[in-house]
């Protein structure tokens, strides 16, 4: 990797101490740029792009390879050092779409968004980790209406089927 750089070995273990932390240390950066937080200006549109995009993520090679890495990262303090930047990272950039719903009068002001996105992402990471069952489309759809239920959403950010079809919120069925 050192020599691909252009530069010495010594120089990328004082940066990276390991090569468990530079390999990390790249699929978090690849995935940052590759998971942008949607501004649609609707909550369930934009929750519906974002979670697409960490499905889409979490199933390809390199999503799975970051998945495995952050697996393991109890195993040593700085690659889960690491692990916690980057969850406090995204996090703070993913609750910006709360934040913007709120402001829009979309949501109550009291919602706990840092809450509302592990409620949104757990379902992913434990299919994709756990389970090995698929992260579909109609998955991805019922996990955002839960979701928006479980915050006290208004039926105006639920699926716009859902109201047609006068779907009780908490019951959707498909």
């Amino acid at each position: 990797m050192a020599r691909a750089a252009g530069v010495h070995e010594t120089s990328i273990y004082r940066r990276w101490v390991s090569r468990d932390n530079l390999v990390l240390d790249a699929l978090l950066t690849t995935s940052q740029e590759q998971l942008p937080i949607p501004d649609t200006g609707d909550l369930r549109a934009d929750l519906v792009a974002f979670i697409r995009e960490v499905a889409t993520f979490l199933t390809s090679s390199l999503g799975g390879a970051l998945v495995r890495s952050m697996t393991a990262a109890g195993d040593t303090p700085d690659v889960a050092e690491g692990c916690t930047d980057f969850w406090r990272s995204r996090r703070t950039a993913a609750v910006k779409m709360f934040h913007r719903a709120m402001e829009r009068g979309e949501l109550a002001q009291d919602v706990d968004a840092d809450l509302a996105i592990e409620l949104l992402v757990a379902p992913l990471h434990f299919r994709a980790i756990l389970t090995r069952q698929p992260l579909d489309p109609v998955f991805l759809d019922r996990v955002v209406d839960q979701v928006l239920v479980g915050i006290g959403a208004t039926d105006d950010t639920r699926d716009p089927q859902d109201r047609r079809e006068g779907m009780v919120p908490g019951r959707f069925e498909r």
